[in-house]
């Protein structure tokens, strides 16, 4: 199975995937939390396995295809992934998520 951009922004996607292949209803779509708290320890976790300065580069890719799944105004969008600290992008994302569920 090929999933390749299908699960940018949207790792659950890799879980319907598998469940569709064993024949059982795929898991639905994450509510707003979950999506904000997926998208936060995804950033967390970028940031622990390779140190704030490495990791907010490397996650930054990640965090434009949550972003963008959410519908992120271009200011805050910019605004987050030009931090220069883990502080800050931590302190804006999940207001800048939280509008996935007007999108959705």
């Amino acid at each position: 199975v090929m999933v390749g951009r299908g699960a940018q922004g949207a790792p659950w996607r890799l879980a319907q995937i598998q469940d569709a292949l064993r024949g059982k209803k795929p898991r639905p779509e994450p509510t707003s939390e979950e999506f904000i708290d997926t998208a936060c320890r995804h950033y967390a976790a970028a940031i622990e396995f390779y140190g704030e300065t490495l990791g907010t580069r490397v996650i930054r890719k990640h965090l434009g295809w949550y972003m963008d799944a959410a519908e992120t105004p271009a200011t805050l969008r910019r605004e987050i992934l030009t931090a220069q600290t883990a502080a800050d992008v931590m302190a804006r994302l999940p207001d800048a998520l939280s509008r996935r569920s007007l999108a959705a």
